[in-house]
Order: structure tokens, then sequence, then C-alpha cells
């Protein structure tokens, strides 16, 4: 669980999830306390939060970011757009054929082969269009 914006809406989500997988919920933000919670921390280095969202077993954020990684790393996540500022989110979820389950909220589920494809090309381009930028500005 990270989250750049409180929002009762994820904390809800973030119990609900957490007791259906029975999964427990390593918290990257030092205010929510959660039913499963294993463990609580205010700040990781970008090195864990990079390790910790690519060894989850399932991601909930309303992080541009924590998106980002999920859909990068082929994790099943629910994302919620945050009240402000979640543009960006909306803007990749188009990019990848990540349709919202209800306004607001994308899940991913990468058995979705659809999802997992439309998602990797996407991915794919851009990361050879970030590679050409820093090759030209070398």
């Amino acid at each position: 669980y990270y989250r750049v914006l409180p929002q009762k809406e994820l904390n809800n989500e973030v119990n609900i999830i957490s007791e259906q997988l029975k999964l427990p919920i390593f918290v990257v933000d030092g205010n929510d306390v959660f039913c499963n919670q294993i463990l609580r921390t205010d700040f990781i280095s970008p090195e864990k939060w990079v390790y910790a969202l690519s060894h989850a077993t399932y991601v909930i954020t309303n992080s541009f970011h924590g998106a980002a990684f999920s859909v990068n790393f082929g994790k099943n996540a629910t994302i919620l757009v945050p009240p402000k500022g979640g543009e960006r989110i909306v803007g990749l979820m188009k990019k990848c054929n990540i349709s919202e389950e209800k306004k607001g909220v994308y899940c991913i589920d990468q058995d979705n082969i659809k999802v997992s494809n439309q998602a990797s090309a996407y991915i794919v381009s851009e990361r050879k269009r970030s590679f050409d930028f820093l090759k030209k500005i070398r």
C-alpha cells in the first residue's frame, strides 16, 4: 500500500482486499493503520520501494508511480485516482487499455491477456523512446 494523498476510499479498499485475499499489508505511509498490517514506515529508500513493489503480490495505490511500476512489473493492483492530480494515472491506464472498474478505480488483473499485451507493448515503446532520448543528450 502506497499513497500520495489521503483518500478514505483507498483505505477501505486496502482492508477489503487484504481480507478477501488473506494478504498481509506492507504500508509505506506513516499515518494509516490497517487490519492485517505487518509493517508501516514513513520512508524507505527508492531501491527498497522498487523492491517492495516488484515483490508485492498485490498493490493498492493512488500514486502515479505506484500505478506505473505496477503495470511495469505486471502486478495485480487496485489503483484509485486521487482527488487532485490524477490525470497522469488516467492517461497511463488509457494508453495501457486498462478500463475503469468503477468511477476513478482501475483494477489490473494480469490474467487478462489483452490488458497484459497492450500494457507490455506500451511499456516497451516508452522505454525505447526514453533510451533514445538519453542517447541523444549524451
